[in-house]
């Protein structure tokens, strides 16, 4: 097919020619001698046309740009090649040797910009290497005058999309050279587990397991086809579970059940791991994922009573484990007065201990239609608390002077940025488009709530709340009228973070003035071994936080007279380590803490999917913005010429009596 510029100027000879032809053809009148100024007057149309698309001329030569390589760093870059061969990085250094650049930046986290006489292993390659981030890099090359950079990597980036459309921006040109062999591995990608249970009952890890793929997943299938998840106590107790490995770039959630001690005088906090057994994954990196758990003689967290069940208790269920301090529990039921508690082993139990649960709840989760509630639900809903009611029928609201109504038509959408609110800033800067519409969404009538989200029908039309929150003194209850939510977490990437911010964000607010311990280790979203700082109840003064390691050294410390709500914490190593604060609630002190554990490149080794390559062209055009010398626009000359034709075809005119 034919080029732009071809295009442009055949269009441009044919616009010339029309133009002639209607103004000498048949708008004068057809006298001897016009043939020469209509030539003249197309070839000034075509100069005036074509020259917008006539590169420029430069003023002087352009000076060539740095040969720039991009050399990861990060920790999955020490994995081997291949089964039983050299490391990636081993291999990356030697590639960018015989590339033979003017400049390399190297990159993990952020990029370092290393010197022209330093050789590649002079650089601090540790204190980024828990990440892999390319746009920085790609920022930093543009920053040194490159306008094209050859990226040396195993290809696992973090930031893949992003730093495509970063380079697009910035019109830079990227290769991407791999050192990274086809090899099908199966790793540990996240593991969720209560930070406290009760004496006598079961641990539940959920772990995901997942198979990176992209370009460089090998064809072949690995020896097994399922792989076994093991959790280890400290103690020497195990428990494992058998289950089918996923398919390239897929994932799979596995639950394993790890029975506690019988009964305990105090709490007690245990490590437990979570690994692979030997054959997963066939480099053999995986580092085990360490999680701290109370041990409680009482029973306290969240519990989720669905009269109504559906796929919603599964998914919003872990959500609440790590927005609490104890384990979240969740009880379906399937008949008359028939429960059974929810998990990959489903067991009955008596109504009597569901009826037990629900009333020394943290938090009491509900769902189901109002009107068609139990009686017994229905007075220890409107006698509790913290309430989240997710609603699946219409009927008053237990405890408020709200009622949910029937449904709505239409497929209704979410939409962000939410609705002024407590659980607002959970939210906060999330995109909804991602997001399938929810089953049905209903009407609240009565005292019109607060607001947390709302949805629109069809994402343009009508909004309506499809969260609300009330409150009555120190009573709080949240209201979901929006069936189906639970979609949302079935997908991956943004679905699933808008799924988790928004119950986590309704959990904590619904548990902060609830919360047993003054100050609470809160994990960091995506990664539950890696804290990312400490929650506060309000009333809180003269706070010591002291971070240690597993020596005892201490390893950080905060100080406040009066501190905010949530404190955040630095990076911290890899391992085991331990906090101990102390203050002063509402006039009384107190004192507290626990071990928990930092996964550092935990993430790293399990490995990416990789996705299509990096081949960008540079966009030669972009000299303003990269520093370039050269022309900024089309050349003169052709404007001028025009100019000289017209005037030309005026006196031509004149010489022949045409107007």
């Amino acid at each position: 097919m034919p080029s732009g510029p071809v295009i442009w100027l055949f269009g441009a000879a044919a616009a010339a020619a029309a133009a002639a032809w209607i103004r000498y053809g048949i708008r004068e009148e057809k006298v001897p001698g016009r043939l020469v100024p209509a030539f003249l007057w197309a070839c000034a149309v075509f100069l005036l046309l074509y020259g917008l698309r006539l590169p420029p001329i430069r003023s002087g030569p352009v000076s060539m740009s740095p040969r720039t390589v991009l050399l990861d760093i990060s920790a999955s870059m020490d994995l081997p090649v291949a089964v039983g061969a050299g490391s990636r990085l081993d291999s990356a250094r030697a590639r960018a040797v015989r590339e033979d650049a003017d400049s390399q930046i190297q990159f993990g986290r952020e990029a370092i910009t290393a010197s022209e006489d330093a050789s590649p292993e002079a650089f601090p390659v540790d204190v980024n290497r828990a990440g892999t981030l390319l746009a920085p890099a790609l920022r930093a090359a543009r920053a040194t005058g490159a306008d094209s950079v050859i990226v040396i990597s195993d290809g696992e980036f973090e930031d893949r999309e992003a730093a495509r459309r970063e380079a697009a921006r910035l019109g830079l040109g990227v290769r991407e050279t791999r050192v990274a062999g086809p090899v099908s591995r199966t790793t540990v990608r996240e593991v969720l587990y209560p930070a406290r249970v009760s004496a006598g009952d079961t641990i539940r890890f959920r772990v995901e397991i997942w198979s990176p793929g992209g370009e460089g997943t090998a064809t072949t299938q690995p020896d097994t086809d399922s792989v076994t998840v093991l959790a280890t106590a400290s103690d020497g107790r195990t428990a494992s579970v058998r289950t089918e490995r996923p398919a390239p770039g897929r994932g799979r959630f596995v639950q394993v059940d790890l029975p506690t001690p019988a009964s305990r005088q105090e709490t007690e906090w245990r490590r437990f791991e979570v690994r692979l057994a030997a054959g997963a994954d066939p480099l053999d990196a995986q580092p085990a994922r360490s999680a701290w758990i109370g041990i409680s003689p009482t029973r306290f967290g969240p519990v989720v009573v669905s009269v109504d069940p559906d796929w919603e208790p599964a998914h919003v269920l872990p959500v609440l484990e790590r927005a609490s301090n104890g384990e979240a529990r969740a009880y379906l039921r399937v008949g008359p007065d028939r429960w059974v508690r929810a998990g990959p082993d489903p067991k009955v139990v008596s109504p009597e201990r569901v009826r037990a649960d629900a009333a020394s709840s943290d938090l009491l989760v509900v769902q189901g239609a109002p009107v068609a509630l139990p009686s017994w639900l229905q007075t220890t809903a409107a006698r509790h608390d913290r309430l989240l009611l997710l609603a699946r029928g219409s009927g008053p609201v237990p405890g408020t002077d709200v009622d949910v109504g029937a449904p709505v038509e239409g497929e209704w959408f979410l939409t962000l940025p939410p609705s002024p609110s407590p659980v607002g800033a959970f939210l906060s800067g999330l995109d909804a488009g991602p997001l399938p519409p929810v089953f049905a969404l209903r009407r609240l009538q009565g005292r019109l709530p607060g607001t947390v989200v709302e949805f629109r029908r069809d994402r343009r039309g009508d909004a309506l709340p499809g969260v609300a929150i009330v409150t009555s003194g120190s009573r709080r209850t949240v209201i979901v009228v929006a069936e189906g939510t639970w979609r949302w977490s079935a997908r991956t990437g943004v679905s699933r973070a808008v799924y988790r911010a928004l119950f986590s964000g309704i959990s904590a607010w619904l548990l902060e003035d609830v919360q047993r311990d003054p100050v609470v280790l809160a994990p960091e979203d995506g990664d539950s071994d890696s804290p990312a700082g400490w929650n506060v109840a309000a009333g809180v003064s003269d706070l010591l936080l002291v971070v240690r390691d597993s020596t005892g050294a201490e390893v950080w410390r905060h100080e406040a007279d009066f501190p905010g709500r949530r404190i955040a914490g630095p990076p911290l190593p890899e391992g085991d380590l331990s906090f101990e604060v102390s203050g002063n609630l509402d006039g009384a002190s107190f004192t507290g803490g626990h071990p928990f554990s930092v996964a550092g490149y935990a993430a790293e080794l399990a490995g990416r999917s990789t996705g299509r390559s990096l081949t960008i062209e540079a966009n030669l055009g972009s000299d303003e913005e990269s520093g370039r010398p050269g022309g900024r626009g089309p050349p003169v000359w052709p404007f001028a010429l025009a100019a000289l034709l017209f005037c030309g075809e005026w006196y031509l005119r004149r010489r022949l009596g045409l107007r």
